[in-house]
């Protein structure tokens, strides 16, 4: 059985999406040079947390967020590594984003995005809940995507386990 070594970062998240982006950064270079074929972030590390960090997406600059997630995921591909990148994802001019997790390749690719299915009354306010489970095979590994709230809904964890995950991320 292949092994899959994973690490874990959680730094004071901004609304500065650069400033965000710098910490994850520097915490997927030390990840890499510790041997970690994983990075998992936090909840909104990138974006910022919609009515924590800053009021609402209203005048949000979906352009930087979009650079700055370019530029980590070229990170990856360099280093190899594989990232679960928590962010807000666009869905358009009338719907309201997602708090979602990137899962992020080693070769910088977006392999999957999940959605966080279960919203609080305060996220429900600034973001759209998703839909679906994710999972997907990681170094011979089966390895579940969840964020927050989810927790508290063990029905989530039985789904997962019966589409064969073996290690749940919990951003």
């Amino acid at each position: 059985m292949k092994k899959l070594r994973v690490a874990s970062c959680q730094f004071p998240v901004t609304e500065d999406i650069e400033h965000n982006a710098d910490y994850i950064g520097r915490y997927m270079q030390k990840a890499a040079a510790a041997g970690a074929h994983l990075l998992h972030t936090s909840e909104t590390c990138l974006s910022g947390y919609a009515g924590m960090d800053f009021d609402s997406f209203t005048g949000y600059d979906w352009d930087q967020l979009r650079w700055q997630t370019t530029c980590l995921r070229d990170l990856a591909a360099e280093l190899d590594l594989w990232l679960v990148l928590g962010s807000a994802h666009y869905l358009g001019a009338k719907s309201k984003p997602t708090n979602c997790l990137y899962l992020i390749g080693p070769k910088g690719e977006i392999v999957d995005r999940y959605d966080k299915c279960m919203c609080t009354g305060s996220d429900q306010q600034a973001y759209s809940a998703g839909n679906r489970l994710v999972v997907k095979t990681i170094r011979g590994i089966k390895v579940g995507l969840a964020i927050c709230y989810d927790i508290c809904f063990p029905q989530i964890y039985a789904a997962y386990r019966e589409k064969g995950a073996k290690l749940m991320l919990h951003s």
